[in-house]
């Protein structure tokens, strides 16, 4: 039996924006090599292979990936800039070629063909291989009007500085801020920990809260409108997920995950038997066979949802049961930072170690 939160969301503004549902899915397909090979630098900052794919020249986890229209793979680090990969070599990016900080947190490609890099401090474009920073531009409040809107063709991007989010429309960079909220727990909601796109609404997960913009309304789902304190756990949200079906998966570092599948919001941590038995350790490292920090969740073709938890690994949700994976299983480490799935179907799997690793069905192998 579910036990259910009380799922009072709070709407808060209203607009007269339309809201059009879109999809965030890749444009093309590729095939992925899984061929682990020897490389050699050329140039300043190209890496040329000696056969096939190589692996990937970070020191720090994979935070982001993407395929671009033109077949182009592109990786986002954690702390060392981007790479391109074009079927033949690496091309590496950092602030120095003109990217706006070395942390990436996201890419996403506009359909007017520019790609887009939300990082640690600030928006960068790559239009014509010109790297730009679109943020420095918008220190003062010059954008601080705009109505909330979302449409197919909209890019968007978290903020490190204001209580709000940062929105491409194909013209301009935009800011559109984020009501104030009575919930004292909600220091440092500003911060955008990821962003999902579902068939009625656009999902914006904080660190203490979830808001959604939907059919002209801004609404929160945070600790006061759940019935969160202190000793049940707080949110402190790192991943958000609508599933095909429409369920809303929230995934926290410390609570482990939310779901709401449209009769309320319930624990599924909790659900599953997978808390910490001596109760949620909040930033506490958690034991095996737990799922408390998830800071990435996605789904398959075949509709199961996938979870990489911070501690304990990769687990994987049929509908009915749960399955965990871990360096047995061909993983690296416990941290997988992005979970991205290709046009083929096959997923992969953003890891701390500065590798992607793709499941082969059984198990998995690194492919960059």
């Amino acid at each position: 039996m579910k036990k259910r939160l009380s799922h009072l969301t709070l709407s808060l503004f209203l607009f007269s924006g339309t809201l059009i549902s879109c999809s965030n899915s890749p444009l093309v397909e590729t095939e992925i090599i899984e061929q682990l090979v020897v490389h050699e630098s050329k140039g300043s900052n190209t890496i040329v292979p000696t056969e096939s794919i190589p692996h990937l020249l970070f020191n720090s986890g994979i935070r982001s990936i993407l395929l671009d229209s033109k077949g182009n793979m592109w990786f986002g680090s954690h702390q060392d800039g981007v790479c391109k990969w074009d079927g033949k070599s690496h091309t590496y990016y950092t602030k120095k070629d003109g990217l706006s900080n070395n942390q990436v947190r996201t890419i996403q490609e506009h359909a007017d063909g520019s790609l887009w890099f939300g990082t640690g401090n600030g928006i960068s474009s790559f239009r014509n291989g010109v790297l730009k920073n679109e943020t420095q531009k918008m220190l003062g409040d010059a954008y601080l009007n705009v109505t909330w809107s979302n449409y197919p063709t909209d890019l968007w991007f978290h903020t490190e500085d204001r209580k709000g989010a940062y929105r491409y429309n194909g013209k301009q960079l935009e800011f559109l801020p984020f009501p104030a909220s009575k919930d004292k727990t909600d220091g440092s909601s500003y911060l955008i920990t990821g962003i999902s796109k579902g068939k009625s609404a656009i999902w914006f997960a904080t660190y203490s809260g979830v808001y959604s913009f939907s059919n002209g309304v801004l609404n929160l789902i945070n600790n006061e409108s759940l019935g969160l304190d202190a000793q049940k756990g707080i949110m402190h949200v790192r991943s958000i997920l609508e599933d095909s079906k429409g369920r809303l998966w929230i995934g926290n570092n410390g609570i482990g995950v939310l779901v709401d599948e449209g009769s309320g919001i319930y624990n599924f941590t909790e659900e599953y038997s997978l808390k910490s038995p001596n109760g949620f350790p909040g930033g506490n490292d958690s034991p095996e066979g737990t799922l408390e920090h998830v800071f990435s969740i996605g789904e398959d073709q075949q509709g199961n949802i996938w979870f990489g938890d911070r501690d304990t690994g990769v687990w994987r949700f049929d509908g009915t049961q749960m399955k965990n994976y871990g360096t047995a299983d061909g993983l690296p480490q416990a941290m997988i930072w992005d979970i991205y799935m290709l046009p083929n179907g096959k997923l992969l799997f953003g890891a701390d170690d500065g590798g992607v690793y793709q499941f082969n069905g059984d198990s998995f192998v690194r492919s960059y």
